[in-house]
């Protein structure tokens, strides 16, 4: 199996996996089919398991949607997306607690990717927090800046080569569980 700081890894993500995939790993079956991960989160098992060549394919979802279309253009174009985010790093610089706020309020307005990715690199503890009307409201870490530019890039395109092939889902998870194949897992 492979150390954990060779399995890529997104974004920062509170409740992630990350440090628990290698256990949980040793239990998925020699040959599991597809790997169906129905609160997907940062898909922490799905990419140690498909890092590690334990599953053939994945099924990733969440009922955040934003999220899972952050999921969508990181597996469809991670180099735009990291050029986006490093767009957004740089014009932080001046005054990065007031530019959180307003690609906060502009996320909030547009669900946009990118700007969902800078939040998650900037948020306190990577703990996602929505109100009750739905909007993004966690506070930023006013300590750091988030990940650099060649951080998350590297991040962005060693996870999209990783996860090669994954479907992407969101909405409730009983929509995501119906029909598994025998050789299908769900975690």
């Amino acid at each position: 199996m492979a150390e954990p700081d060779e399995v890529p890894h997104p974004f920062p993500y509170q409740g992630s996996k990350r440090a628990l995939a290698q256990a949980v790993l040793k239990f998925l079956p020699d040959d599991t089919g597809v790997l169906v991960e129905p609160f997907a989160g940062s898909a922490a098992i799905s990419i140690a398991a498909r890092h590690a060549n334990l599953a053939r394919a994945a099924v990733i979802s969440d009922v955040n949607a934003p999220l899972m279309a952050l999921w969508l253009r990181m597996l469809d174009d991670p180099h735009r997306l990291a050029d986006e985010y490093e767009g957004l790093w740089h014009a932080s610089a001046d005054d990065p607690k007031a530019f959180f706020f307003r690609m906060r309020a502009e996320f909030n307005r547009t669900r946009e990717p990118a700007l969902l990715l800078y939040l998650l690199n900037r948020i306190v503890k990577g703990a996602v927090r929505y109100s009750k009307a739905g909007d993004f409201n966690q506070s930023a870490d006013n300590r750091r800046l988030g990940a650099r530019p060649g951080t998350v890039r590297d991040r962005l395109v060693r996870t999209a080569m990783t996860m090669t092939g994954t479907l992407v889902r969101w909405g409730p998870y009983e929509e995501h569980l119906a029909k598994p194949h025998p050789r299908d897992v769900v975690y």
